[in-house]
């Protein structure tokens, strides 16, 4: 699984030789030409290590994780969008990747992994929990699939025995009159009992789950019906819950019907959110709370300043950038500081899309940013 901490660990590793293979495959059916792909580009990073001075055998030794994968017919038959290799002397990593990844081989002294970053920013993952008075399930999913997470040694498996959230739910709703956009609050003695023993759960509910997604950025989506809702989002502490939800009473519903809900709902919500951001960056362009120009977009990501960053996925941008002095040197032989722009936001807490140059806010750069100040 790939989180946020796996690819801060990832980042930290420095080594003579770090190798960074990015391959995009096929969901099924094509394993002959995704086993062709990562065949082509061991060999591009077999060459790019002799030019840093292996011997040929040294090189082969080097990458023998990779080689050896090739030989395992099995994998290759159990694929998704894309496949993401990092081999140092002491680190092998593989991910499958469920979005799409440019075809990409890098050999420096640390790994590339800004094409690991969509699968853990929520511009294809989320996660869903369903809520509901006799269970509480979690998923984790994106465009292709959810998968069911184990937390039952995290939180309680359901709400307490004799609290009937369906009467407790006609209750609120009938003094608040609306069930959907309010906190709720009860005028009698049995409805307060109810909800505060309500709160409780759904407190612990959240503690546990904030054990696991403390660093977390994927938009969280709930199953529930409507009066859970809002009462769940004020006492939680997850700052990327989904403003809309799906509605109704979940325990009858398999993982793909909620996998069908989740995303009908999700793919709308984040091309929205998408929109509205990048109206924001046009907005905020006279008050240089904004930027295109690479050389500010890379110093402010390096300052912690980047709220925001959109990045050309196909494009690169080497160089050098001197932390003391705030320069930049642009050489066509040194690190993608786009790349590097792209891991300092995202590792500061910001948000990173990586989208065609085409729909970038400025497609006259392959960057630009939001600034926080």
């Amino acid at each position: 699984m790939i989180t946020k901490k796996k690819i801060k660990d990832l980042s930290e590793i420095r080594a003579e030789h770090c190798v960074s293979i990015y391959i995009p495959t096929y969901r099924a059916g094509h394993n002959q030409e995704d086993l062709l792909r990562a065949k082509n580009a061991i060999q591009k990073a077999k060459v790019k290590l002799e030019e840093r001075g292996l011997s040929s055998k040294e090189a082969d030794r080097f990458l023998r994780p990779a080689l050896q994968l090739l030989k395992d017919d099995t994998f290759w038959l159990r694929l998704s969008d894309g496949l993401a290799l990092f081999i140092s002397e002491n680190t092998y990593e593989r991910f499958i990747l469920p979005h799409d990844v440019p075809s990409f081989t890098w050999v420096g002294k640390k790994f590339y992994l800004r094409h690991l970053l969509p699968a853990v920013s929520g511009q294809q993952r989320f996660f869903l929990l369903a809520l509901s008075q006799n269970e509480l399930r979690f998923f984790e999913g994106n465009k292709h699939q959810i998968t069911p997470v184990i937390i039952e040694d995290l939180v309680p498996a359901n709400l307490e025995e004799g609290l009937n959230i369906d009467e407790l739910g006609n209750q609120l709703q009938a003094h608040s009159g609306n069930g959907q956009n309010s906190i709720f609050h009860g005028h009698d003695l049995g409805a307060d009992h109810k909800l505060k023993r309500l709160e409780s759960y759904l407190r612990m509910i959240d503690a546990g789950l904030m054990e696991m997604l403390h660093d977390e950025q994927a938009p969280l989506l709930i199953a529930a019906v409507d009066y859970l809702v809002p009462i769940y989002r004020e006492i939680s502490g997850y700052a990327y819950i989904s403003d809309i939800h799906i509605s109704g009473n979940p325990e009858n519903d398999d993982p793909v019907l909620l996998h069908e809900k989740a995303w009908n709902v999700l793919s709308n919500f984040q091309q929205n959110r998408l929109d509205e951001l990048k109206d924001r960056y046009q907005n905020l362009l006279h008050d240089r709370r904004a930027s295109s120009e690479p050389s500010n977009v890379v110093r402010a990501a390096e300052q912690g300043k980047v709220e925001t960053l959109f990045a050309a996925k196909e494009k690169r941008l080497f160089g050098t950038f001197y932390p003391e002095e705030q320069a930049i040197a642009w050489d066509e032989r040194k690190e993608d500081l786009l790349e590097r722009a792209a891991l300092k936001t995202f590792l500061q807490g910001g948000q990173v899309f990586q989208l065609s140059a085409e729909a970038l806010p400025d497609t006259q750069s392959p960057v630009s940013a939001i600034m926080r100040f």
